[in-house]
């Protein structure tokens, strides 16, 4: 095989197939003008949007940029902070048995480094986040400013495009720290400390189906009832109520047309995902590139 083939050969290698369906277009339901939905994901560097064609052309043509939060918005980050403590009479001590504790003591010195003593007043399910994108970082190539997640975000800022967060500070905050009970919260911690490797595996096969373009195996690798991890069957019927929610604000933008929509791919495929919520809506939902 010459130079040139090799090189063709190593280029389609790394495109997506053709059946992976990662950019959708918007329409129908009488709106002005297309808009469009792109799928991210945690893992999969940013690099991966050069493989995908129309991504950037539509992201600049976009009149407005719209993602789950935005994370750049600092009264969030302090409201973050200010809620990531458990309440005053609270430490991690007397949530856990002795031998619980001391689990997680180890599991805090190995992956974040630090003692202990300095997360004692944090929730369970801040700690637990600390710990899987430090897990996440070591084992499966994790690096949040190379993250596809996060690209758009911070692309938005260097092109002083608009950006909006489909939920406001209070519906972050409940997303984040308050629709599971603390009991719930405890036993996730517990069980990413005992069972890291499950962490990873399933995360690692998030992002698989991802650069697949396989949505919908998504939406049924999280929402397996048997699914133990900190993206649990639970979360997942969460995410599914939420997503009729943000048809419903979804709404006046699409209306107006031009929008780029940027989530992550867990919320997306499936029966209940988004991708169907707004077809049950009316809309047409496409993908871009057959």
């Amino acid at each position: 095989m010459n130079r040139f083939a090799i090189a063709i050969s190593i280029l389609f290698a790394a495109l997506p197939p053709v059946n992976a369906q990662l950019l959708w277009q918007i329409s129908g339901n009488s709106v002005e003008s297309k808009s469009y939905l792109l799928a991210t994901d945690m893992l999969t560097d940013a690099a991966f949007f050069d493989s995908i064609p129309n991504v950037f052309r539509l992201f600049n043509s976009a009149n407005n940029i719209i993602t789950e939060m935005t994370y750049t918005d600092s009264l969030l980050q302090k409201a973050i902070l200010q809620n990531a403590l458990l309440p005053d009479s609270l430490t991690l001590k007397k949530l856990y048995s002795n031998k619980e504790y001391n689990e997680i003591r180890q599991a805090v010195e190995q992956y974040l480094q630090i003692p202990i003593t300095q997360i004692e007043r944090l929730k369970p399910v801040y700690i637990n986040e600390l710990i899987r994108q430090q897990l996440l970082r070591r084992w499966a190539g994790y690096q949040s400013d190379r993250s596809s997640d996060n690209f758009f975000q911070s692309l938005c800022q260097q092109t002083n495009k608009t950006l909006t967060g489909l939920d406001n500070t209070g519906e972050t905050i409940y997303m984040l720290f308050e629709r599971e009970p603390i009991e719930w919260q405890k036993a996730e911690l517990l069980r990413i400390v005992r069972n890291p490797e499950k962490e990873i595996k399933q995360q690692k096969t998030i992002s698989t189906f991802y650069v697949n373009g396989k949505l919908n195996e998504i939406a049924y690798q999280v929402s397996m009832p048997d699914n133990q991890t900190s993206i649990s069957y639970s979360d997942y019927k969460t995410y599914c109520e939420r997503n009729r929610e943000w048809v419903k604000k979804l709404n006046p933008y699409l209306k107006q047309g031009g929008q780029f929509i940027v989530l992550n791919c867990i919320y997306l495929g499936g029966d209940d995902g988004l991708i169907s919520q707004l077809r049950k809506a009316g809309y047409k939902v496409k993908p871009v590139n057959r």
